[in-house]
């Protein structure tokens, strides 16, 4: 989990006293499993605490330039206090679990995540200093309902939001949420399935178009070949 990437940057002590710290992620994943996943670390309430913070803005301010140094995938934008971190990820980089599954009519899709991916590898923010805490652990692990009891003590908080191929049709341990054009996203709190130990687990379902379609073709072309076998059988009889 990345939340240590917050620690590196101001240091965990200063968290501790301010909170007001928020870490949201958002997945965006295809039919195919390939996803868009975004990080979102806003500072800005912390930043505004006191002057004590103005060096850490200032190593802030050039932060993107370490996040994406190296990388062909990553996009960072920093402002005010805001980090925003975008990645490419495909299921077979060991993020998260995909898996799609006919059962007919629909095409059915499942995600599942045991813990938050890596976005912000911590290595590339130590130039920005601070000390850390390790709460890079599977939702079930003990340490993760210690790091979940940490960062609500920090007053910091932590969202993960899914949008799925198709219509969402469930979100274990979460919430499903509508927004005002219809579409459907599962929305969990993090630190919820850090301290029960609950794993993310969202899943959507869509018509199989290919399969219907070949259902009907097939279902035209048997009633096609019934039309034909009649008109020979009735030729055949005069």
């Amino acid at each position: 989990m990345e939340t240590r990437s917050l620690f590196l940057v101001l240091g965990f002590a200063a968290l501790f006293l301010f909170g007001c710290i928020s870490i949201d992620y958002t997945q965006k994943l295809d039919r195919d499993g390939n996803s868009v996943m975004t990080q979102t670390i806003d500072m800005s309430a912390l930043l505004s605490a006191g002057s004590q913070y103005a060096s850490a803005s200032d190593q802030l301010s050039t932060i993107c330039v370490n996040i994406t140094k190296g990388e062909t995938d990553v996009n960072c934008t920093y402002s005010d206090g805001v980090i925003n971190v975008t990645k490419a990820v495909k299921p077979g980089d060991g993020q998260y679990l995909f898996s799609k599954a006919s059962e007919f009519p629909y095409t059915v899709y499942t995600l599942e995540l045991r813990k938050l991916p890596e976005i912000i590898k911590s290595a590339d923010l130590s130039t920005n200093g601070g000390s850390g805490t390790q709460t890079d652990s599977d939702f079930k692990d003990p340490s993760a309902k210690l790091g979940a009891a940490t960062l609500r003590t920090a007053g910091a908080s932590m969202t993960y939001t899914v949008e799925m191929p198709g219509e969402l049709t469930s979100a274990d341990n979460g919430e499903v949420v509508i927004d005002p054009s219809g579409k459907k996203t599962a929305r969990y709190n993090v630190l919820d399935l850090m301290e029960d130990g609950n794993y993310i687990k969202v899943k959507s379902k869509e018509l199989d178009m290919p399969l219907l379609a070949l259902i009907g073709g097939g279902v035209v072309l048997l009633v096609g070949g019934i039309a034909v076998a009649a008109v020979l059988m009735k030729a055949m009889k005069k």
